[in-house]
């Protein structure tokens, strides 16, 4: 995060052969060599004084994981009620936006008590463009393949599906957040949704 400092506070210069100590001041007419680099230790000097964290930043690699309740209609009019979880890896280039590989699972059972179980594997476009204050409010969109077997039947199905819905994150740290995800998700070739998870879990940049 941002920090304040008295203006001689020491500043340890070094170029990975040599060390010299110099006030901060003196780096406005003395600015560092290219190879350079510069650290300030807080026990050092006057202290330091703590004017808050740095903002969530995304850029880079991450990683996530949540909980959800999902629910799904089949062909035969049976909505099955799921409980699940979603597994992601993923590459943010800007701090608005990346994409993501993650793994949608869920599991429960249909009208009959039969064991059901589905995995969606697929990539994940993430938008987060508005922040207000540590909540971030953005979307998705998700194209993946749909396993669905259900035990001791004939009826395992595989299809691929579209997904969109909006996402919220509150930062919890500068690489930490708390994220919610409500998604619907279409099988190719049905006019309407066929599928809904509510998740909430963590995403880590």
């Amino acid at each position: 995060g941002w920090v304040s400092v008295h203006p001689a506070h020491p500043v340890h210069i070094t170029n990975g052969r040599a060390e010299r100590v110099v006030p901060l001041w003196q780096l406005v007419d003395e600015p560092l060599a290219d190879d350079e680099e510069a650290v300030i230790v807080r026990h050092e000097g006057a202290g330091m004084w703590l004017n808050g964290r740095a903002p969530l930043n995304r850029v880079g690699f991450s990683y996530g994981f949540d909980v959800s309740s999902q629910q799904m209609a089949l062909d035969d009019g049976d909505v099955l009620g799921l409980s699940g979880t979603t597994l992601e890896f993923g590459f943010w280039p800007a701090q608005w936006g990346g994409v993501q590989i993650s793994t949608l699972m869920g599991w429960g059972n249909d009208r009959n008590g039969l064991a059901v179980a589905r995995v969606q594997p697929r990539i994940e476009l993430n938008l987060v463009p508005i922040r207000l204050w540590r909540l971030h409010i953005g979307g998705l969109a998700a194209w993946g393949w749909n396993v669905l077997a259900r035990d001791a039947t004939a009826d395992d199905a595989s299809t691929m599906v579209s997904s969109l819905g909006p996402l919220l994150q509150f930062d919890l740290t500068t690489r930490l957040a708390l994220t919610v995800k409500w998604q619907w998700s279409w099988d190719h070739g049905r006019n309407e949704a066929n599928s809904t998870a509510v998740g909430l879990g963590l995403s880590i940049y």
